[in-house]
């Protein structure tokens, strides 16, 4: 049988990479390991994967600081959407929102704020029960739309009591 062992990655398609890696990582503080077009890794593979243009733009984000020998989990941005979508909206089918760990709630709220991110829902508190860790300690959360639309959730545990 094998086994998980971790999170490796999430993808999303976006209108403007430039504008979703200001978002990432200029007002998330999220780091950028490569950028890169997809016909410079593809070598003679371009149609393995569908939608699979040599002109598409890739971003990679570590979503952690690397450590040596532990696989980084990251989001994969990519430009060049295919199809209509919809807005993406709590509780829709297929992906409605991803959430991220911070560990300065306060710094990340003002910092978005200030650069006019608008909440896209309230800020709260929460018992760590729901965010799948051990009951009885406060998590603080907060949620935002990146230049796309995508909700994006900023959560942090709080120290306990």
């Amino acid at each position: 049988m094998h086994e998980i062992n971790g999170f490796s990655h999430l993808a999303i398609a976006v209108e403007d990479l430039d504008a979703s890696l200001h978002f990432y990582c200029d007002l998330l503080g999220l780091t950028l390991f490569t950028r890169y077009k997809y016909e410079d890794f593809s070598e003679g593979q371009a149609d393995a994967w569908e939608g699979g243009e040599a002109t598409r733009g890739f971003a990679l984000v570590h979503l952690a600081p690397p450590k040596p020998d532990v696989p980084t989990p990251f989001l994969s941005i990519t430009d060049q959407p295919r199809g209509e979508r919809l807005k993406p909206e709590f509780w829709n089918w297929g992906l409605h929102h991803f959430g991220i760990w911070v560990k300065d709630y306060d710094a990340a709220l003002a910092r978005l704020q200030a650069a006019g991110v608008e909440l896209a829902a309230p800020s709260l508190a929460s018992d760590s029960f729901n965010w799948a860790q051990p009951a009885g300690r406060d998590i603080r959360t907060f949620v935002v739309r990146d230049p796309d639309g995508n909700l994006v959730q900023l959560d942090e545990l709080q120290e306990p009591a």
